[in-house]
């Protein structure tokens, strides 16, 4: 009964079109006979020269036949496994995307070699004719293409009739499965890939098609405050490249009519104002939801780039994160970001936490508070304890999530916020997340130059006991006496906490990447008053 209640709670929040795309897939799938994506190429395909301002390059991934993707390595001497499955399914995604192909003073030899050697093996493919990675693959392709284009046309090792035919057949293999299914960032990244597509082979019906989804989707996921509405900060920037490639696309090619081109331009300006003001004056992001570092381009990199476009002449003012469920409070000697949001992507949570309430915290630029982070996307313990209620800076009651978790991108049950008061210097808000055990949890944050104040009331009839986890920073060293923490030049007390003690944890500020760290847990009855003095 409590596994169907489970799935019931995640799939009532679903569309009626992912449920449908997923039942239709399935059927799809089971149907076909065909164990290759094998299809027959048009006997004849025209490009058409694009320009292209190539002004931000993808990560150093790929050095002397060894690919390092999510701080994991492996060497193909001979041929390359395009399928490599040892280090999960996100390693192999990354091998398919081709974006090292795109990294500063790549060897083109080596790249035509790559691109040739996949298009022999395009039939034999598994994970990497999924819609997500053709999708990055086709517009690194086509990107790549862009740039070498000369060379390219006079080196004979590149049939340039047969790279055209591939990637013909991988975009219009794409717009027969756009991921309407999942929908959220990924049904993006197939309209951004179409779009390309439609430029690089000059197709109005490739066009259309993108136009649809991306004007209904940008629409729908860019929010009033210009945050993404799965609320990851990275995701964020990975969706702010894309559009700004996009923008870089149409500027420079007098195609379809630039009907595009305002939208891009001012989706792209919001959500340089999003990242601006979430953005740590260190130049890093909050960790919120699965954020991991060294996926993205970085806030700098972007805003360098925007700049370069043309699209940001003054630094963004400063909005106020309300409606993507984010505040930001600067102070002279901190800077703090909360999380007390709804989730905004109902219907595809797969990459938000159990973190209601939770907050990342700066001392005079440098990390103090942190969120744990994410170090793996694969189906394993780790995952689940990372996305949990314990593993953010938030009060937990007795053994319940606030967000029931599951699987590898699944919520069932999940809290509603309600803010009571919302003012600069003060957030007083609860959450439904464990009214399921008859309690409800009050947080009131009051932010002062020197302090910080955090309030936790618990309204409930039974006799449960909270605990307020809070994960340090591995820089930081501390001192606990009685109910009091000391640190260099900050101090936190613990008003009416029953017990206070030191565990560890593991820090993951980047994929496969972890530090060893301390939490400390505040145990209460009813209520803790918390406050956080800078020296």
């Amino acid at each position: 009964m409590r596994k169907i209640l489970r799935y019931w709670n995640t799939i009532k929040y679903l569309k009626l079109k992912q449920i449908f795309y997923w039942v239709y897939f399935k059927i799809k799938k089971r149907a076909s006979n065909v164990k290759s994506h094998k299809t027959v190429y048009p006997k004849e395909i025209t490009t058409i020269h694009l320009n292209f301002d190539f002004l931000l390059f993808h990560p150093k991934s790929l050095k002397d036949r060894t690919f390092t993707f999510l701080n994991q390595s492996a060497r193909f001497n001979q041929s390359i496994d395009w399928n490599y499955s040892e280090y999960g399914a996100l390693w192999t995604y990354d091998l398919n995307y081709f974006d090292f192909i795109n990294q500063e003073n790549i060897n083109i030899d080596d790249c035509i070699y790559l691109i040739t050697d996949y298009i022999k093996k395009l039939y034999s493919l598994k994970s990497g004719m999924d819609a997500y990675p053709i999708s990055l693959r086709t517009i690194n392709w086509i990107k790549f293409c862009i740039r070498n284009k000369e060379i390219l046309v006079k080196d004979r090792n590149l049939d340039l009739n047969l790279f055209n035919a591939a990637l013909y057949y991988q975009l219009y293999y794409l717009k027969r499965n756009l991921e309407y299914h999942l929908l959220g960032n990924h049904l993006l990244e197939n309209g951004f890939a179409l779009l390309f597509g439609a430029y690089y082979f000059n197709s109005r019906e490739l066009y259309k098609r993108a136009l649809k989804i991306l004007v209904n989707e940008l629409d729908e996921q860019i929010l009033s405050d210009g945050g993404h509405f799965e609320q990851s900060p990275m995701y964020h920037q990975i969706i702010l490249y894309r559009m700004l490639d996009s923008v870089n696309l149409i500027k420079n090619n007098n195609l379809f009519n630039k009907e595009l081109l305002d939208l891009m331009i001012l989706k792209s300006q919001l959500m340089l104002s999003w990242l601006d003001n979430i953005t740590f004056s260190s130049g890093t992001i909050p960790l919120f939801n699965d954020s991991a570092n060294g996926i993205a381009p970085t806030t700098k990199q972007l805003f360098l780039y925007a700049k370069k476009l043309g699209i940001i002449k003054k630094k963004p003012e400063e909005l106020r994160l309300a409606d993507s469920g984010y505040r930001k409070i600067r102070k002279q000697k901190y800077e703090i970001v909360v999380d007390i949001g709804n989730i905004k992507a109902s219907y595809q949570p797969g990459h938000t936490h159990s973190d209601i309430f939770s907050f990342e915290l700066y001392l005079k630029g440098r990390p103090l508070i942190v969120d744990t982070g994410i170090s793996t996307y694969n189906n394993t313990e780790l995952r689940n304890i990372q996305r949990s209620t314990k593993s953010h800076n938030t009060v937990q009651v007795a053994d319940y999530e606030s967000n029931e978790v599951w699987s590898v991108f699944r919520i069932a049950k999940r809290a509603k916020v309600v803010i009571i008061n919302d003012f600069s210097d003060r957030i007083y808000a609860y959450h439904t997340g464990y009214k399921k055990v008859g309690v409800l949890h009050y947080r009131e944050f009051i932010f002062d130059d020197r302090e910080i104040r955090i309030v936790d009331r618990l309204e409930t009839r039974k006799k449960l006991q909270g605990v307020f986890n809070i994960h340090f920073h591995p820089d930081i060293n501390l001192k606990i006496e009685n109910n009091k923490i000391f640190g260099e030049q900050f101090s936190i007390q613990f008003n009416h906490a029953l017990s206070v003690k030191q565990n560890n944890f593991k820090f993951a500020p980047e994929f496969n990447l972890t530090i060893d760290s301390v939490c400390i847990s505040v145990y209460f009855n009813k209520s803790l008053n918390t406050v956080f003095s800078f020296i």
